[in-house]
C-alpha cells in the first residue's frame, strides 16, 4: 500500500492511499454467500492481528474497525 498524503480531519488525521483494486471484507464474505474456509479465515485473522500490532506500536488508533473498512 502506498500512502499519498496525510490530512487533518476533525480531531485526527486521515491517510490518503492508492486504490489497489481490493474489496472490503464485508463485500468478500457476501460474494459467494458462503463463509471463507478455515485456512482463509485464519490467514485473514493473522494478517489483521499483525496489522493491529503495527498500528498499536506506532500509537495509531483506527476508531472504526469493521468488515466494511478492512480491505483485502
Amino acid at each position: 500500500m502506498c500512502v499519498h498524503a496525510k490530512e487533518c480531519q476533525q480531531n485526527g488525521y486521515a491517510l490518503i492511499v492508492e486504490d489497489f483494486g481490493g474489496m472490503s471484507l464485508k463485500e468478500w464474505t457476501r460474494q459467494g454467500e458462503s463463509l471463507p474456509n478455515l485456512i482463509e479465515f485464519f490467514q485473514i485473522a493473522i494478517d489483521l492481528s499483525n496489522t493491529s500490532d503495527i498500528l498499536y506500536r506506532h500509537r495509531i488508533i483506527h476508531k472504526d474497525i469493521k468488515p466494511a473498512n478492512i480491505c483485502l
